[in-house]
């Protein structure tokens, strides 16, 4: 898990710094709002792309619990066998 959330920070912090640039450009034009809007914009994406790689995470560590420790859906009774 660590290697994929390090790549995502930084892609993050790779891409931030022209973001920053171009919000300069805006503020010094006086587009505040452009510039508000800019910086908002690439932070709710890189935020709603977080999101997107913890539920990928967690789908995969959960198929992978199931593959490894026999985790099932079903609600029905398995046997007095049944282990828990």
């Amino acid at each position: 898990m660590t290697p994929v959330w390090e790549a995502f920070e930084a892609e993050s912090a790779a891409t931030l710094g022209s973001v920053l640039e171009a919000a300069d450009v805006l503020i010094g034009a006086q587009r505040l709002k452009l510039a508000r809007d800019l910086v908002a914009r690439f932070s709710h994406g890189r935020a709603l792309r977080a999101l997107d790689l913890g539920e990928a995470m967690v789908a995969s560590m959960d198929a992978r619990s199931r593959v490894l420790f026999g985790i099932r859906d079903e609600r029905s009774w398995r046997g007095a066998e049944q282990l828990w």
